[in-house]
């Protein structure tokens, strides 16, 4: 089978050649001429998961699966010049299924996964300016950091235009502006299959400061999205305006908070939504070994009120990825979606404790609640309750040599009075391998 068929083919190709291994020459400011600089990075990430009952929640389902997942990657990144960056990157994932067997191997999309251009300095200022495909994160990921929740973590990238400008040490801005669509359909993919990034086409843009007073962290920001309606989703127009700090309370006891408002239009009805997070982290005095840390902390997203002429449920914006569970966004994928965090509080509690060098071990219990009862319509939440489930989460990570890394997690759920009844608990795990060159 030949993967070299779509159009752009040929285009792909040169750029990366061009990137890679064409001899420029550059000047700096005093005239010199000097030779442009590049890097070449690969990695490949290589996972084995398995779950039962994590979208179902039913034994009888058989909706269990098995698979490998692939992921490979190639990086080249130019500089022609002081403070001058041009990259691209290139990924391909496939799966290789165990169960269901019926499944047939697919090579996949070969897709860009980066292709921008980052200034830095700009005429001897303090600004920045990345312009193209390009990952976004900003604070924890609450609100910004996956522009594609649809192809899991094959990708995260948002097609944007990036400014920033740094004040002080300690006092930065940063802007964007982003165009997200349905599919990938603005730059070529070879072996295209159309897969699904987003619900809908979106566009979005935000403002984010961070800032640093003494040993506090403050973060603010106002983001806003529109994205067209569907035949499944409505047109929304939602703002968002919150903050995020990080404070010292007491010597190895830190404080983290962050709490965002959202406003606007989620199809004719008026939208106002809340959102956020507390959690309480201590670290432990010694250096090294046994105990790390201790985390206790709550979450809170409001869901929408049946009763209401608003709209009050929280919408994660570009938030749709694993924050807090690797398994429970699939749960959530029968209510708005995969990894649609939304009408969801929890109390929860973490430890962290390093068994030897570069092997760590942690677990988080999560007791999950819902703001407001499931609704009526939907057979799968279907209880009466708000009473979510309990989720436990075991995690392994090991660092064999600066080139390989990994994981082992294993999480559990226990469904409560918020889904149908007779509901089933839930087991999902992974085994992961990351060669980094």
């Amino acid at each position: 089978m030949s993967i070299i068929k779509a159009p752009g083919t040929k285009i792909l190709l040169f750029v990366l050649t061009f990137i890679n291994f064409t001899p420029v020459f550059s000047q700096t400011q005093s005239g010199t001429p000097v030779s442009p600089k590049y890097k070449i990075s690969f990695s490949e990430r290589f996972r084995i998961e398995a779950w039962d009952n994590s979208t179902s929640l039913s034994n009888t389902a058989n909706a269990g699966s098995s698979y490998t997942r692939n992921r490979s990657s190639l990086m080249g990144q130019w500089f022609p010049k002081y403070k001058l960056e041009l990259a691209l990157k290139f990924t391909n994932e496939f799966r290789s299924y165990f169960t269901p067997s019926n499944k047939q191997f697919n090579i996949d999309e070969l897709f860009i996964d980066q292709l921008y251009f980052k200034w830095t300095n700009i005429a001897g200022t303090q600004a920045t300016l990345m312009f193209g495909r390009q990952n976004i994160s900003l604070g924890e990921g609450f609100l910004i950091m996956d522009g594609g929740p649809l192809d899991g973590s094959r990708s995260g990238y948002f097609n944007a235009i990036r400014a920033g400008y740094q004040f002080r040490p300690k006092l930065n801005l940063t802007a964007f502006y982003s165009v997200q669509n349905k599919t990938d359909d603005i730059l070529p993919v070879i072996n295209k299959k159309s897969k699904p990034l987003t619900d809908q086409n979106e566009k979005a843009g935000a403002f984010y400061l961070n800032c640093d007073f003494g040993s506090r962290n403050f973060q603010t920001y106002y983001i806003r999205k529109d994205a067209k309606n569907t035949a499944v989703w409505p047109r929304s127009e939602i703002n968002a305006i919150g903050e995020r700090t990080q404070s010292p309370i007491i010597k190895n006891l830190t404080l983290t908070f962050e709490g965002t408002y959202e406003f606007g239009k989620m199809g004719v009805a008026d939208m106002a939504a809340y959102g956020g997070y507390a959690y309480l982290t201590w670290q432990a005095p010694w250096p090294k070994r046994y105990l790390l840390s201790l985390t206790v902390g709550t979450i809170y997203l409001s869901g929408d009120d049946p009763n209401s002429a608003k709209y009050e449920g929280w919408d994660p914006l570009y938030g749709r990825w694993p924050k807090w569970s690797e398994s429970y966004i699939y749960t959530l994928s029968k209510e708005n979606g995969v990894a649609y965090w939304t009408n969801l509080s929890s109390l929860y509690g973490k430890m962290q404790i390093e068994i030897a060098k570069n092997v760590k071990y942690s677990f988080d219990y999560h007791y999950l609640s819902a703001p407001q009862k499931a609704p009526g319509s939907s057979a799968f939440t279907g209880g009466q309750g708000k009473h979510r489930g309990e989720l436990g989460i075991s995690k392994l990570t090991y660092q064999i040599n600066k080139t390989v890394s990994g994981h082992i997690i294993w999480e559990n759920f226990n469904p409560g009075s918020y889904y149908f009844a007779g509901a089933n608990a839930a087991n999902w795990m992974r085994i992961e391998f990351m060669l980094s060159l």
